[in-house]
Formats: C-alpha cells, sequence, structure tokens
C-alpha cells in the first residue's frame, strides 16, 4: 500500500522525505525515506542532463542561467584539476546515482588504467546508469546496490573513495558515513556535498529546511582527518552552494591490490554464481539484478548450507 501510494504522492510533486518526516514525527530522514525518495525520481537526472533547460548558478561567484549538462562540465573540470593532482588505481563513487556525474568527470582524468567502481542504494538509478555509461563511456564502472554505512569493500581497498552529494540527506551521521568511507579509502577521501560553514546564506536554508547535514566539516575536524583542501566550487548551484574536502590518509597504503566486492555484514570474500553471490563465512546469499550485486544486508538471504546444494 505504501508503495503505490508514495507514487501517487511523488506525482504530486510532494517531498517524500519530508513525507517520511512529517508521517513518522521525525526531524531526522531515514534511509527508507532516502531510498524511496531516490528511487521513485530515478531516471529524472539523466532527463536533466540531456534536457534544454536552463537554471540559475554561480560560476566563479557571478550568477550565470546554463544547462545542466553545461554546469556538469564546469563542475567536472574544477574537480578533475584537484584529482589530476594525486596518484590511484582504484577509484570509488559512494552515490553514483544515475552516473551523469561521474561518466563526464572520468573524461577529464588524466590517470590511466584506473579500476572504477560506482555504488548506490537504489537499483533503479543503477539501471540508469547502466544505461547512461553504455551511451556516454567505453570504458566499464563495476557498479553495486551498497548502503555507505556498511561498504561491501576491504578495509584500506581502494585508492580514492568519492561523494557529490550523497552524505547530504542523512541526518546526525556524518561521523558514521566519514569513518566508513574512511575506512575503505586507502589515500584520499574526495567529498562533495553542499557546505553549510561556507555556504551562502540560501544554502543555509536549505540545508535546514531539507533536515540535511549542516556538521560535516566540523565532524571531520572532530575526527582529527587530515585535509589537504577544503573551498566552495568554482560552479554550483545558486541554492546550493557544493564544497570540495580533500582528506589524506594518515597511513595511506601503497600496496596495489585486486579490488573486489566482499559481504558487508562480515567483509568476507564472496563467490559468484552468475545469478548471486555467497558468502561462505556468514552464509548470506546476495541477488544479481543485470549483472548488478544487490550487496545490502537488508536484501541477503541466509542459507548457511548453501554449498552443499551447489556444487
Amino acid at each position: 500500500m505504501k508503495d503505490s501510494s508514495l507514487k501517487e504522492l511523488y506525482s504530486q510533486n510532494v517531498n517524500i522525505m519530508k513525507w517520511f518526516r512529517d508521517s513518522d514525527n521525525e526531524e531526522h530522514n531515514s534511509l527508507e525515506s532516502i531510498l524511496y525518495s531516490y528511487d521513485l525520481q530515478a531516471g529524472s537526472y539523466v532527463d536533466l542532463y540531456n534536457s534544454d533547460v536552463v537554471s540559475e548558478c554561480l560560476v566563479d561567484g557571478l550568477p550565470k542561467k546554463i544547462k545542466s549538462s553545461e554546469i556538469t562540465d564546469l563542475r567536472s573540470e574544477d574537480i578533475a584539476k584537484v584529482l589530476n593532482n594525486l596518484s590511484y588505481q582504484s577509484f570509488l563513487d559512494v552515490g553514483i546515482g544515475e552516473a551523469t556525474s561521474m561518466v563526464p568527470l572520468i573524461t577529464k582524468l588524466t590517470c590511466k588504467n584506473v579500476d572504477f567502481f560506482g555504488i548506490d542504494i537504489s537499483l533503479s538509478r543503477l539501471l540508469y546508469a547502466n544505461e547512461f555509461i553504455n551511451k556516454n563511456h567505453d570504458g566499464n564502472i563495476q557498479l553495486a546496490v551498497a548502503n555507505m554505512f556498511s561498504l561491501p569493500f576491504q578495509d584500506s581497498s581502494i585508492d580514492i573513495v568519492f561523494t557529490s552529494h550523497a552524505i547530504e540527506p542523512n541526518t546526525s551521521k556524518s561521523k558514521d558515513a566519514l569513518l566508513e568511507l574512511y575506512r575503505v579509502c586507502s589515500k584520499y577521501l574526495v567529498i562533495i556535498e553542499p557546505s553549510f560553514d561556507l555556504g551562502n546564506s540560501e544554502t543555509k536554508s536549505r540545508i535546514k529546511a531539507h533536515a540535511y547535514i549542516d556538521d560535516l566539516h566540523d565532524a571531520m575536524l572532530e575526527l582529527d582527518f587530515n585535509i589537504i583542501e577544503h573551498r566552495l566550487l568554482n560552479s554550483s548551484s545558486f541554492h546550493n552552494n557544493s564544497a570540495i574536502t580533500v582528506v589524506k590518509k594518515m597511513e595511506q597504503n601503497d600496496i596495489q591490490q585486486k579490488v573486489t566486492h566482499v559481504c558487508p555484514n562480515c567483509i568476507n570474500e564472496v563467490s559468484n554464481s552468475g545469478e548471486l553471490l555467497f558468502c561462505d563465512a556468514c552464509g548470506l546469499l546476495y541477488p544479481i539484478v543485470n549483472k548488478i550485486p544487490i550487496l545490502t544486508k537488508e536484501n541477503a538471504v541466509l542459507c548457511t548450507h548453501f554449498n552443499h546444494f551447489c556444487k
């Protein structure tokens, strides 16, 4: 009943996360509300990227009306200038969405032979991402459904862990998110999120209105992260000023290893049968849909004797 009613509400332009907050009498955005909100809007990012609709943005501090693809291109150039000064062979985009930001960024990166990974909590968005990647990118980005609070990767296994507007809706969970991202990265965290500390008054008001995270930079300081860059992007939405923050891991892992997905429940290896992934350590099965593994604890099926019947 909830699924059908939410689809109807979304078609009426109701803010789904706010609807959840009001219904549950909560000030915070729950994981369920974030998942429903993003999954229902799947496809809209690709549509906007391909449209001629213009919106007011800030470019080098000045207001300018440009198309979504143009602002994405300008942002990508700015971000690439930062990334091209770093050394890495593996890259994870946490909250890749429909890949409309990641694919333009990859075209501007100078590092070669990089293994790219992308995760998102919404399968619908990843299906659109897969389609967008196939149409606009020659290389491969390994996609998986996953939760940023239990990433399906080993400790210090990926050189750069990157987010773009993925942490923001997780109210009051800034430290939890940062610690999990930091666990997986071997060299750098590159965080692009709306900035409460550097943004204009419109940005601050928007963050408060949507119950988004407003203490991200403070959380990094409290965690004693080694921040080597923190500034506003040269191009961003007028009402949603984004900052780029680069954190260098204190003890970097320079040993190159093959990056593979692991069980998000116990961080052990999983075997691939073609239709699903199996973790022998804790006996959990993870489905694969359209070649996209669903690596969330909530969607796992317990079958400790799976290997006995699938020899």
